[in-house]
């Protein structure tokens, strides 16, 4: 039966199943590339729905609040009056805008050695804290927390699938550099 069609036609039929193999072959490949992708996003989406499930679940996330305040009021301390620089050099003007702006606590003490700041600044900020919940209730406050830790996730999340976006748009320039984008994405989203 082949051999009634000209040779020309067999040609073109061959280069036409030839080209579509090629085709196929290559939308197989960004497919499996695109769901290379989605797996790192899925595994993060993961661990952010088990984190908010968590909180939601949980009828008191106190200790989880107080170790993010001390976290973050180290930090603040550790911006502003490093501990391996000379105290004369602490911005300590920064470190009481900080505070206030951060924890609503004001310091009104002059301080010049390290450990006093930190002490000192984490018994404030806990004095604060335990001030609000007095003002609240307990019950209102575990609520209030349940919350606002729900409301930061989310929009962090949101931020973190923007920059993902991003980053995903612009990673597969690192193929001329050398380097796989998709190892490059699994770095950068991590």
């Amino acid at each position: 039966m082949d051999e009634d069609v000209p040779i020309e036609n067999r040609m073109v039929s061959s280069a036409i199943e030839n080209a579509q193999k090629r085709v196929e072959s290559q939308n197989f490949d960004i497919r499996k590339h695109l769901l290379e992708y989605d797996d790192v996003m899925n595994k993060q989406r993961k661990e952010i729905y088990a984190y908010r499930k968590e909180i939601l679940q949980s009828q008191n996330i106190k200790d989880k609040i107080l170790l993010m305040i001390d976290e973050i009021a180290e930090e603040i301390i550790s911006v502003h009056c490093p501990e391996d620089q000379n105290s004369e050099e602490w911005d300590l003007k920064g470190l009481k805008d900080s505070l206030y702006g951060t924890f609503s606590v004001s310091l009104d003490v002059v301080l010049d050695n390290f450990q006093i700041i930190k002490d000192t600044v984490l018994s404030e900020v806990k004095k604060a804290y335990e001030k609000k919940e007095d003002e609240a209730g307990a019950d209102m406050m575990r609520y209030l927390e349940r919350m606002m830790v729900l409301q930061v996730v989310d929009s962090q999340w949101k931020d973190h699938l923007l920059a993902m976006d991003h980053l995903k748009e612009g990673i597969g320039l690192r193929g001329y550099g050398q380097r796989d984008p998709l190892v490059e994405y699994k770095k950068e989203a991590f």
